[in-house]
């Protein structure tokens, strides 16, 4: 089965106004829409034929089809290299900001969410640990875990350390959790550098939200 039969096929099912006639130039606008040209070579070509950003390229091309004014996009780009990382996180961007389509971008990666999102959430076990503007989420995290999540990130201006015995935390504990527990202030990865020295446990199993600014 080629490219273009389940772009045609989407087309076909959701976008009845489009003649068959033109439904193949709609095809082709949708996959140079999202950076894949030729198009009309794109469509005659089979999936074993494109690379992994290509695939997840053509997966955009398709949610258009329906004219979405939302799109799921879970770690699209985690399989990626991160040479080409950046080409799908721009159509991403592109998407939203010209065709009116918002979104919704899970990931572990808070440098990729920070160049595409404009809202950030949170979520740790399973609930919203904080939420506000991308910028300040990030600029001033509130949550332990939101720190721990940007710890993560490789700097390569830090040096690596060593680990402090066994003492590498734990995951969260989602099935009968001990009340008022939600997370460890002081944990420690083995890719991070020293965390808090103050040993203290996080009581709040409020979200931390910033305001919505006008």
């Amino acid at each position: 089965m080629r490219v273009g039969h389940a772009l045609l096929r989407s087309l076909k099912l959701h976008r009845p106004d489009i003649k068959r006639a033109d439904r193949f130039a709609e095809a082709v606008a949708l996959v140079e829409k999202v950076g894949l040209t030729p198009g009309e070579e794109v469509l005659r070509r089979y999936p074993h034929e494109l690379s992994g950003g290509q695939r997840q390229r053509l997966g955009f091309a398709q949610a258009l089809a329906s004219r979405p004014s939302l799109i799921l996009a879970d770690e699209p780009v985690s399989m990626l290299d991160v040479s080409i990382r950046i080409g799908l996180l721009n159509v991403m961007k592109e998407l939203r900001d010209n065709e009116g389509v918002s979104i919704l971008y899970i990931t572990h990666d808070l440098a990729s969410a920070r160049y595409v999102a404009d809202r950030m959430i949170v979520l740790y076990a399973g609930r919203i640990a904080e939420e506000g503007l991308t910028t300040e989420v990030i600029g001033s995290p509130q949550h332990p875990y939101t720190r721990l999540l940007m710890s993560s990130a490789p700097d390569p201006h830090l040096a690596p350390t060593a680990f402090e015995g066994d003492d590498l935390g734990e995951p969260p504990k989602v099935i009968n959790p001990d009340p008022g527990v939600a997370s460890r202030r002081d944990v420690h990865w083995p890719w991070t550098s020293a965390w808090s020295p103050h040993r203290r446990w996080w009581h709040s199993r409020r979200p931390i939200t910033r305001p919505a600014t006008q």
